[in-house]
């Protein structure tokens, strides 16, 4: 039997279901694959578990060896993105030669030359690239020279240099360093020793036996790297085409050395046939794309629009409004009451202007403490990477900065343009979320009953802030907010299970996956008899006409609790579907509630 630990760990790096599905089906070239590739980069790109990017560079370098995925993946920089994996842990390898993953490493390195080896086999642009643009491929260098690589990375290493030589590459392009009329039959030769000095002395190395190997290859691919690239240029001179080197006569040179290398500019793109590169005629145009290159992705905002949408993203803006809003309801159910507070009937407008930018405010302040205290978990899980913490788009002293400042605003806003008690439930909630639920989310599974405690005070608040006190009507809303959370959260978290086991949350869908959903469940009977209780205090019209809605909650909460624990697509898609349901019974519920309120005997 396999161990718990062996179990977990074949699921931990696997991509969502949902694009491993749609990438199977999907044609190469189409919008769908499109978005899977992305997501690969995206996650390549913030993850710093080492299996799981072995595994996405393995994975984006099957995709390179079918020429019709190349456009995307061109479009997506993932040559560049390859070349950076490569450049980082070379280094990581080089500066600590001891170090315990020091094998993985060079697997990772390994993989990502495989890569690149597939694009360049698989694409002429990807070429023409990386022999004008030679310091890209600079880390390719150091690979050959570095005496750790196995035999087969530098047979991939060995295989991109022939491709990006051979002066086939370069036939037809105008104006390329490569040709000129008139120049010595040795020009292409020494064109190729200026360029690749550390290719040529390794090549000649492995021909005169300095340099053993086991793997035949090597030996092959240097005879065909030093000897019949240069076989073609004598066959270029019949034709009255001259290969030659740098010189004054070819106009677009930038001569500035870097790596042992020139760096030459020019894009034409013309097929290369050679016995180790598929042949292909197709006409490569990248992708336009909207997901962030690594330059893009890490780059912080110049204006002041970009810093707001820093600032929505760091306060969770979905969450905050809906924070917001069950605060407004709660206040809401108060004014028909004869409950309602002298200062809130002398100046109705400005408390409630006061509530919410109180309210928008202490939310924003407690969500962007919890993404500083949880910025290097949020790096693990697709559904948090792209934050600006994670990202580096803000650091973290500022966004404690952002945190303070619009937690002494709210607060002080809140104290000032409504009473005292509305600001402390407000300090207090912050607290409860940063202090006691944000740590308890790795410590035990209790954190989702504390969460729950902390999206119900809001609407206690709205109440608050219109009668300055808490009575029974108060914990009307609250105990509806608390109750449907349960079904919306194990939902959620049923979703997003392996990536909250891969950050190291404890979580009830993990822990006790049956009991995630014995409790989605009776919550969601539970929410049914918290309607009814609203009705004594509004009229038992309420409790009939939110009846429709907690039927659809108890029954998709059904389905969830019965599918069998053995077919985890069938529980998942159940999942899916209660979570969406609870998305919309909220806001259902609540405007049924207010509407009777308004219309019949107000809550007291």
């Amino acid at each position: 039997m396999p161990s718990d630990k062996s179990k977990k760990s074949s699921y931990r790096f696997q991509i969502d279901s949902k694009f491993r599905r749609s990438s199977g089906r999907a044609a190469p070239g189409s919008i769908e694959r499109l978005q899977y590739l992305e997501s690969l980069v995206n996650e390549l790109c913030v993850t710093k578990v080492l299996d799981y990017k072995q595994q996405i560079v393995a994975n984006l370098g099957n995709f390179a060896h079918d020429p019709r995925n190349c456009p995307h993946l061109i479009g997506l920089d993932v040559h560049l993105i390859l070349i950076e994996v490569i450049r980082e842990y070379l280094q990581l390898v080089s500066t600590n030669p001891s170090e315990k993953r020091t094998s993985d490493y060079l697997k990772l390195i390994s993989l990502a030359v495989a890569g690149i080896c597939n694009l360049v086999t698989s694409s002429q642009t990807i070429r023409l690239q990386l022999s004008h643009k030679s310091q890209d491929i600079s880390p390719l260098f150091n690979v050959i020279q570095y005496p750790l690589v196995d035999p087969e990375c530098l047979a991939n290493c060995l295989t991109i240099f022939i491709n990006i030589c051979a002066p086939s590459v370069h036939l037809q392009e105008q104006n390329c360093v490569y040709f000129e009329p008139n120049c010595s039959t040795t020009a292409f030769t020494s064109t190729v020793k200026t360029q690749f000095p550390v290719v040529v002395t390794f090549a000649r190395n492995i021909l005169s036996g300095s340099i053993t190997s086991e793997d035949p290859r090597l030996q092959t691919l240097s005879k065909i790297f030093l000897v019949d690239s240069f076989r073609h240029s004598y066959v270029c001179l019949k034709n009255h085409i001259r290969l030659c080197y740098a010189s004054r006569h070819c106009s677009n040179i930038d001569v500035t050395t870097s790596n042992n290398s020139y760096r030459l500019n020019s894009t034409y793109a013309s097929a290369l046939v050679t016995p180790f590169s598929p042949s292909t005629t197709i006409l490569e145009k990248p992708t336009q794309s909207k997901v962030l290159t690594p330059a893009r992705r890490t780059q912080k905002p110049r204006s002041l629009v970009g810093w707001i949408g820093v600032w929505a993203v760091l306060s969770k803006a979905r969450l905050t409004g809906l924070v917001v809003s069950t605060a407004l309801a709660g206040c809401a159910l108060a004014a028909p009451s004869p409950l309602v507070c002298e200062a809130f009937l002398a100046h109705p407008a400005g408390s409630l202007f006061a509530l919410v930018v109180g309210t928008t405010l202490t939310s924003a302040s407690a969500n962007s403490i919890n993404q500083i205290m949880e910025v290097q978990y949020d790096a693990l899980m697709k559904r948090t990477q792209m934050r600006p913490l994670v990202r580096k788009l803000i650091s973290p002293v500022g966004a404690s900065v952002f945190a303070s400042i619009t937690a002494t605003l709210g607060l002080a806003i809140l104290y000032t343009g409504t009473n005292s008690l509305v600001a402390s439930l407000a300090a207090a909630n912050i607290l409860l979320y940063t202090c006691v639920y944000t740590p308890l989310k790795r410590v035990s599974q209790v954190n989702t009953w504390v969460g729950s405690v902390v999206g119900a005070i809001p609407p206690i608040m709205g109440w608050a802030a219109a009668t300055g006190s808490i009575d029974f009507g108060s914990f009307v809303l609250a105990s509806l907010l608390y109750t449907w959370q349960f079904p919306h959260f194990m939902a959620l978290s049923w979703l997003a299970r392996n990536e909250y086991d891969r950050a190291g949350y404890v979580m009830t869908s993990i822990v006790a996956p049956q009991r995630a959903r014995t409790v989605a469940l009776r919550h969601s009977l539970t929410t049914t008899a918290v309607c009814f209780l609203a009705s004594n205090g509004i009229n038992w019209v309420g409790g009939l006409a939110t009846a429709p809605f907690n039927i659809a909650l108890i029954y998709y909460s059904w389905r969830f609790y019965r599918a069998p624990l053995e077919n985890q697509g069938l529980v998942k898609a159940e999942a899916r579907r209660l979570f969406r349901t609870s998305l919309i019974h909220l806001p259902l519920v609540m405007s049924v509630l207010l509407i009777c309120s308004f219309c019949g005997t107000p809550v007291a």
